[in-house]
């Protein structure tokens, strides 16, 4: 596994969802555009599958199509044996340093690798 942190904006509208035990999750998708700003040109698209535990996971629950994120850390493995697809872990999420933060906005919450529930 290896740390990756970067920005994007949601896919869809992420869903919380719940484990048997109580333990809060989330699946969610991230478009990463790369390339020079203002160059169609050399502008590429990358999609992250992501999820998240607890409360980043109820951290991201509040956020919706289109919204941009900044995962701070995070990290990845192969999915599916396929070097080329990865499913990104999702330890913290920060706010991008070109919004202002919301009036309401929650916490940022880190979660450790002993808390993953698999």
């Amino acid at each position: 596994m290896g740390n990756y942190s970067f920005k994007g904006n949601i896919g869809k509208d992420p869903v919380l969802r719940f484990s048997a035990s109580g333990t809060s999750y989330i699946f969610f998708s991230v478009a990463e555009n790369t390339g020079k700003k203002g160059d169609p040109k050399n502008k590429t698209i990358w999609w992250k599958d992501c999820v998240a535990f607890k409360g980043v996971a109820e951290q991201i629950g509040n956020l919706r199509k289109g919204q941009t994120i900044t995962v701070v850390k995070s990290n990845f493995e192969p999915k599916d044996k396929e070097p080329e697809k990865l499913q990104m872990i999702v330890r913290e999420i920060g706010k991008p340093s070109d919004l202002a933060p919301a009036a309401n906005a929650p916490p940022v919450h880190n979660i450790l690798d002993d808390e993953i529930p698999f």
